[in-house]
């Protein structure tokens, strides 16, 4: 009944049934998306009862045997159409972030076109990477944008083995983005990093912010 079924099946979508019997996924998705590029009518396609074999050959049958089997960079050789190439990349983006590769993910999003600024800005977030962060959002928003990630770093920092580098990067937020130099040093000082603070204040001709830094790097030796 089987070798019957593939006889009388079109010949790409018969392979593809092959293909996932003997578990070549590759040539599987190979072998489905040729099976709808030159038209097998999917309509020839009876199911098979128990299986979750896909019933036709479009693109959503692709998408789906790619995001099972992690196909994608077959998937966007295959595919040379742009919104199909920009499902194929949304869905790696998503196994990427849920794998904690936020930084890949970002580079695969930014990949995309058009660009989807609102996943982007979500996966430079996580990524911490501030400078396509705050590229990606209007300058209108990077001040409280950035008093809103500092706060965020710095709650997260707490009682972590990066504290001092995650103190850091939410002072270097503050300045960079927030033009908030007293902020900054206070973040500066959190992570007890006198020197450094000196020279912000020091360059910003602060010099109340300077004796804070002073103050407060004796009272730590105390």
């Amino acid at each position: 009944p089987l070798l019957k079924r593939y006889i009388e099946l079109p010949m790409h979508y018969s392979r593809f049934e092959v293909d996932i019997r003997l578990t070549r996924y590759d040539s599987a998705l190979s072998n489905l998306s040729k099976s709808g590029s030159i038209g097998e009518d999917p309509s020839k396609i009876p199911t098979i009862n128990g299986t979750d074999l896909p019933t036709g050959n479009d693109f959503g049958s692709c998408l789906k045997l790619i995001e099972e089997h992690n196909l994608h960079r077959l998937g966007l050789e295959l595919f040379n159409d742009k919104h199909l190439r920009n499902s194929i990349v949304q869905s790696l983006a998503s196994r990427l972030m849920a794998s904690n590769q936020a930084s890949t993910a970002l580079s695969v999003l930014l990949s995309a076109d058009p660009l989807d600024v609102e996943r982007c800005v979500e996966a430079a977030k996580v990524a911490r990477d501030w400078v396509t962060f705050f590229s990606l959002i209007d300058s209108e928003k990077w001040q409280g944008s950035a008093r809103e990630i500092a706060e965020d770093l710095a709650a997260s920092a707490e009682g972590t083995f990066r504290r001092r580098e995650t103190l850091l990067d939410a002072s270097r937020v503050l300045l960079d983005y927030g033009h908030d130099v007293a902020g900054a040093i206070d973040m500066l000082i959190k992570a007890e990093a006198w020197s450094e603070g000196k020279r912000i204040g020091t360059l910003h001709a602060r010099e109340d912010l300077e004796r804070k830094v002073t103050d407060a790097a004796v009272s730590h030796a105390y």
